[in-house]
């Protein structure tokens, strides 16, 4: 991506690296919020791998956990009120055990992050192109005349015109979705491992869109970068995943190989997703689009049993009892709803991602 050489390499937790782990990984993770209307059960268990090297989307309606669990990948949730269960491993270490300076270390240099509102993430006092250079230098892999001309490289690379004459403006000069540009440059500074995108591509252009995910995609194929992908978009989903997890009122409830998610959609909430998009309804042979009924759940007063079964067309009695269980079939296409308790459950090691532990 560059013709600079960092002055070094990515240092953090590498002495503990297990090299047969994924990059990340997810085990039972549950983020609950204490509010005075009582308690969130923002994410509730969830468990799922990145591979070096994949695109992962998490997709769903707003509310359904995708962010929360982004945050807590770099320990972002805060708390009190936030309380964190479960585990998050980076490289085989439990990012929630890990020291501050650990943390520090890990964030923007191993791991980086989009967020969905640059405008309350970049810094209205300082210069852009001093926000590009910092996450440079902070890790004293770049510095001085180097880091500068990296960060314009990276302007540029993003999409901004002009890029070493704007390095020295300040957000609010910027558009919406020129500020979300800087963002992405930001992320993508130190060349993580793992690049975590939440609604990355939201506020672009068309144009804008497609160069960024051309950029992404290309940096997981030079440097082997995993990536966690949030999107409401179908049509990025289809463009850059390999494979896509569906959550639900804080659950992972469908994931699968992209094709395989697209082509045989097995959770009545995935294809109530797929079914109101015009192009997907077509294809399928629907001649209207499907809406699903109801609203998302109230994330304090979850219903009991599957947490889709007040608006779901198929729901059966035992749906509004218990939690069903993973199912999954022989492509690792992983369900959970009682219209698949044909299929095996899955085990501990199906939730590791394309590859199995050794």
């Amino acid at each position: 991506m560059t013709a600079n050489t960092p002055s070094t390499t990515h240092t953090s937790l590498t002495e503990s690296d297990d090299t047969n782990a994924p990059l990340l990984e997810y085990d039972t993770l549950d983020v609950t919020f204490e509010t005075q209307r009582g308690d969130v059960k923002a994410v509730n268990g969830v468990s799922f791998a990145l591979e070096a090297g994949e695109i992962l989307c998490l997709v769903g309606e707003s509310g359904s956990g995708k962010s929360v669990t982004a945050q807590s990948s770099l320990n972002l949730v805060p708390q009190p009120p936030g309380v964190i269960e479960g585990e998050i491993r980076y490289r085989g270490k439990d990012i929630r055990t890990a020291s501050k300076n650990e943390i520090r270390s890990i964030r923007g240099n191993d791991i980086g992050i989009i967020f969905q509102d640059p405008i309350s993430s970049l810094n209205p006092v300082h210069t852009v192109g001093g926000q590009v250079i910092e996450a440079l230098t902070s890790h004293d892999r770049w510095s001085g005349a180097e880091a500068r001309e990296r960060a314009v490289e990276l302007m540029e690379k993003v999409g901004i015109p002009d890029a070493s004459a704007r390095l020295d403006d300040y957000p609010f000069e910027f558009s919406g979705g020129m500020r979300q540009r800087v963002m992405i440059a930001i992320a993508l500074a130190n060349e993580p491992d793992v690049l975590i995108a939440d609604e990355a591509t939201t506020a672009l252009d068309v144009t804008i869109e497609a160069q960024v995910l051309k950029l992404i995609t290309e940096l997981r194929d030079e440097t082997g970068m995993g990536v966690i992908f949030i999107t409401h978009d179908f049509g990025v989903v289809a463009e850059i995943a390999d494979r896509v997890a569906v959550m639900y009122g804080g659950n992972i409830v469908e994931r699968g190989e992209v094709f395989s998610l697209f082509e045989n959609p097995k959770h009545p909430y995935t294809q109530g997703l797929l079914g109101s998009i015009p192009g997907t309804a077509v294809q399928a042979g629907a001649d209207h689009l499907q809406a699903i009924e109801g609203e998302p759940p109230e994330m304090t007063d979850l219903p009991t049993g599957c947490t889709f079964h007040p608006r779901c067309p198929k729901a059966m009695e035992h749906c509004r009892e218990e939690m069903p269980p993973n199912y999954v079939d022989s492509d690792d296409h992983q369900v959970r709803c009682y219209l698949h308790d044909d299929l095996p459950e899955a085990d501990d090691s199906a939730t590791r991602g394309r590859g199995e532990r050794e």
